[in-house]
This record gives C-alpha cells, structure tokens and sequence, in this order.
C-alpha cells in the first residue's frame, strides 16, 4: 500500500525549477555523493544503472557524468518523468546514454540487465517495503549493487516533525512515511534474510536542518522552529547516530 499518492507528487514536481544537478555545498547531497562514488566502481559506458523514483535525475546525472554509466529511470507521475527527461537535455547527457520509463513501478515486468539499482526516499513510502525492495533486487544482474537511501525520522528528528506536522495546514510528513524500516538493525536482517553482502550500511550526514520545513503556524512558532534547528545543528550536526542523524545509506552487494 502506498502512503502517498500521484496528486502528492504531481503538485511537488509542479515546484521544481531546472536544470537540477547535485549540489557539493549541500550536505546531505555531498555525503550521499561521497558514498556513491566511494563504493560503487567506475565504468566505460558498458554498465547500466536504474533509479526507481528518480525525478528530476540528478543522481543519475552523477552517475553519468562522474562513473560513466548508462543511465534509466522510473516514474509513475506523468511531470517527474518529463521534468527528468527536460533535466537529462539542459545537462547535454546524450540521448544514446538515457532511458525513461513512465509508468507505475509495480505494474512493470522486471528485466535484471543492470549492474546497479537504488532509489532515494522511496521505500519509506510503502507498508509493505519488504517487497518493494524485493522488486529493486528483481532489476539486479548478478555481481550488481543494490542501493538504498532514506530519510531518519527516528529519535530528535521525530519530536521536530511531528511538531511542524501539527502546525502545518500541508501535507503532514510523518503520517505518510513507514518510521519501521527507519533502522539499521531491520535493513541489516533484511539483507542477511537475501543473501546480500553488506558494503555499508550507516547513518550520515549527521543532524540536517534543511530536512525541516521552518516556515509554519505564526510567527512565534517559525522563530522557535528556526531557533531548535539552528541550535541542533550546532550541536548534533557531525554525529551520526539512530537519534541525530539525517539520513539511513546502504550498499549491498547482490551475488
């Protein structure tokens, strides 16, 4: 069952203003991207990557760009899918180098030709996340990598959020997120129970304050919601752990 659904995103992707590449001065862009391409090997344009989820396409960008791999992409909503198609061409990838599905992910018959598969902020969007990366691994040839990145909204990240969801008139974030794979221990059991080789699995990036929206319910809540951030990040902000920490990255090898 999904937890959100195509409006959701119709009116996010509506927002996004292109080209859209990873930004280095960003954090949580930065170390997301310093695990890419600290385990995931360099290719010639002979290896292919998917990305489940992948508006508007800057991951695979760097994918192209920086480890020379052919690139795909699957989206259910009709404008994400033309907002990474319009991104790929501002960006000069060649055409030769890209592919776009647009379609529903789950409707899709799965054809293991690439060397790795990840999605970013997708399979907290599920009850059944199980198999929803079950489907991933369905995409991976042998020998391939399977990534995976996700949002923490466990410990001090929880107790913000549900405090901006309950001053926000939009969508609430928590409600529409599965807080139970939010874990290392689960995604540890999950990869053992399918015989995937562990090449990392972590918490980075340490507390992020741009993971929270700031500007709602009146003034006063804006200025005390501004101020916990800025003072969190201080002092949270190089610690990674279950409770600080802004973001779940693992690698798995698939044999």
């Amino acid at each position: 069952m999904k937890k959100t659904e195509e409006e959701f995103w119709s009116k996010f992707w509506q927002k996004v203003k292109l080209p859209e590449t990873v930004d280095l001065r960003f954090k949580n862009d930065r170390v997301i991207a310093e695990n890419f391409l600290k385990y995931i090997p360099k290719a010639s344009f002979d290896k292919r990557v998917l990305e489940i989820g992948c508006a508007p396409g800057k991951w695979l960008v760097l994918f192209n760009k920086e480890l020379n791999y052919l690139i795909s992409g699957i989206e259910y909503v009709p404008i994400a899918a033309d907002k990474t198609v319009e991104n790929f061409k501002i960006l000069n990838i060649p055409e030769e180098q890209y592919t776009m599905q647009k379609a529903d992910f789950f409707t899709l018959q799965p054809n293991p030709i690439y060397d790795t598969v990840f999605s970013l902020g997708f399979i907290e969007h599920f009850d059944d996340w199980e198999a929803v990366l079950d489907k991933h691994l369905m995409y991976c040839k042998s020998n391939s990598y399977l990534v995976i990145g996700l949002p923490n909204f466990k410990g001090l990240n929880y107790y913000l959020q549900k405090f901006i969801d309950n001053h926000t008139t939009e969508t609430k974030l928590l409600p529409v997120h599965n807080l139970n794979v939010m874990s290392l221990d689960v995604l540890g059991k999950y990869a053992k129970e399918r015989n995937l080789e562990i090449k990392m699995l972590s918490y980075i990036g340490g507390f992020e304050r741009s993971l929270f929206n700031t500007n709602v319910g009146n003034m006063v809540t804006k200025l005390t919601l501004k101020s916990l951030v800025r003072i969190c990040a201080i002092l949270f902000g190089k610690f990674n752990t279950k409770n600080t920490s802004s973001y779940i990255f693992g690698v798995f090898k698939v044999k």
